[in-house]
């Protein structure tokens, strides 16, 4: 009967509230399961709760931003009238906060799916290099506007993922790296495999992770005490959910401490064919 309750307190832990909890032995000790079987689906319904809050929040908040977005382009284009000089920074403002924004609600989204851990990952053979390469593009402005070089490591590796949801992982790397990186540094990528893993790093010149913060680093909401220059600060989620779409596609995202003088993390995905996925 204790291995039962203890083999039930880690479900709960875990995050699995699916599962009844029925313990056999001493009336004391079956009083308990049903007391934990109570537990379970009290927090099964405050599951539940937090994914309809979620979801209705989120699209609450998408449909004005979405107009205060489409105003400011508007604003921006000239279509009402040519704007002077003090009203065009006040518009500029007005466009990167609205993106800023955007990025919250997407993170709060997205924690949210990675969070879900009944979901299902849709896999196809997707380059990595072609991914990692995609998702550099797309911070190309970030890099420009701090004058970034990105050093490239890159050995061909193709796997079957989730290619949106590793997407997502990678992004939120490389964003971190953008963020924290001092003007002109230098961000290293390298990706390379062996016979059973493809291991992904990215490194960068920041200040990287203090000692008191690298245990708590991959938490949800927590931001750590390196500090960096922009208008507003990030979710403290970034890290949280490119962990949970790792772990989900059994791998693994750490921090390396050894020889780095900014941040270095280390994504590592196991190789398995389509066969062995099935």
């Amino acid at each position: 009967p204790i291995r039962q309750i203890d083999q039930a307190i880690q479900r709960l832990g875990a995050g699995e509230f699916t599962t009844g909890i029925t313990i056999t032995g001493p009336r004391d000790l079956q009083y308990l399961g049903e007391r934990l079987n109570w537990l379970r689906s009290c927090l099964r319904e405050l599951e539940d709760e937090k994914r309809k809050f979620l979801q209705h929040v989120s699209h609450e908040l998408k449909t004005p931003l979405t107009a205060i977005r489409e105003g400011t382009a508007l604003l921006e284009e000239g279509v009402v009238g040519q704007l002077n000089e003090a009203q065009c920074e006040i518009v500029m403002i007005l466009e990167q906060n609205g993106v800023q924004l955007q990025k919250l609600i997407e993170d709060l989204l997205n924690f949210h799916l990675a969070q879900a851990r009944t979901a299902s990952l849709t896999r196809q053979l997707v380059p990595l290099e072609q991914l990692l390469e995609e998702v550099l593009k797309d911070h190309r402005l970030a890099m420009r506007a701090k004058n970034l070089t990105v050093e490239r490591s890159i050995v061909p590796t193709s796997l079957w993922v989730d290619k949106e949801k590793l997407r997502i992982a990678i992004d939120n790397l490389l964003s971190n790296a953008v963020k924290y990186s001092p003007q002109e540094g230098t961000i290293h990528v390298a990706l390379d495999h062996d016979a059973t893993r493809a291991v992904l790093d990215v490194v960068d010149a920041g200040p990287g992770i203090a000692l008191h913060d690298q245990t708590r680093i991959f938490e949800a909401f927590y931001q750590g005490s390196s500090t960096y220059e922009g208008h507003v600060k990030g979710s403290g989620l970034g890290l949280a959910i490119a962990r949970e779409y790792v772990t989900a596609h059994q791998g693994m995202l750490e921090i390396v401490t050894e020889g780095v003088q900014g941040a270095h993390f280390r994504l590592t995905l196991p190789l398995r064919t389509a066969k062995e996925l099935v």
